[in-house]
């Protein structure tokens, strides 16, 4: 289906409720499955806080109601992933809060990263994930 753009808060509630339906149904398979998981919110531009000038130049080519949408989708989405979370035992974690006050351009548009923005990430994402794989590894290695 595609959305009226002219009914923003009908896109709103479409993009969260399809988003909320898969990330539920990916939890159901991946714990059924026995699966150790993560799930990580996708940094926005629009929730960081110190923007380089590059950035405030990006910024500022948005159309207003997507901003509003991005401002309003998000925090929709991370309580659904804390929710599926507390429900599923999947850990997660929301990347906006991570890099919200880095004061270097990190985001090359509203969602793409520069690579020093990808190694924030990955350094973020690492230290959410090493302790699950070092025990996981660990067992394996006593296990055999």
């Amino acid at each position: 289906k595609k959305y009226k753009s002219s009914a923003p808060g009908l896109m709103a509630k479409n993009i969260v409720r399809h988003y909320e339906r898969n990330m539920k149904v990916t939890a159901q398979v991946l714990t059924a499955n026995q699966i150790s998981s993560f799930f990580f919110l996708q940094p926005h531009l629009t929730f960081k806080s110190n923007l380089s000038s590059k950035e405030k130049q990006h910024l500022k080519t948005l159309r207003k109601q997507s901003t509003q949408l991005w401002r309003s989708i998000f925090p929709i989405m991370a309580k659904s992933l804390e929710d599926i979370s507390k429900n599923t035992g999947v850990h997660w974690k929301d990347l906006n809060s991570s890099l919200k006050n880095e004061k270097k351009a990190i985001f090359t548009d509203s969602v793409h990263l520069t690579d020093l923005g990808q190694n924030f990430l990955a350094n973020i994402i690492f230290e959410e994930i090493k302790e699950e794989l070092f025990a996981k590894n660990q067992k394996k290695y006593i296990a055999h």
